[in-house]
């Protein structure tokens, strides 16, 4: 998945399960074959740091030391209306 096209489905992942009420998801990113890692594993804290995505996200991390291509997001709770 090119980045680009991969960010768009982040974000439409995390706002989607946000407006559902989900506190937490964990995105497999992988570790991609270069030496730093692939392409959506450098950048994912990056998108997580975008404007748009900073209203939903809390915070991230990764689960354990021995699985490096997972992040776990916790997401803001949603406001009631």
């Amino acid at each position: 998945m090119v980045a680009q096209a991969a960010f768009i489905r982040l974000y439409g992942f995390l706002v989607g399960a946000h407006q559902e009420g989900v506190r937490c998801v964990e995105i497999i990113t992988g570790l991609g074959s270069g030496v730093e890692g692939g392409i959506l594993r450098r950048e994912l804290p990056l998108w997580l740091e975008h404007p748009e995505l900073r209203r939903v996200v809390h915070s991230a991390a990764y689960p354990h030391a021995a699985n490096r291509g997972a992040v776990r997001v916790r997401l803001r709770r949603a406001k009631r209306t």
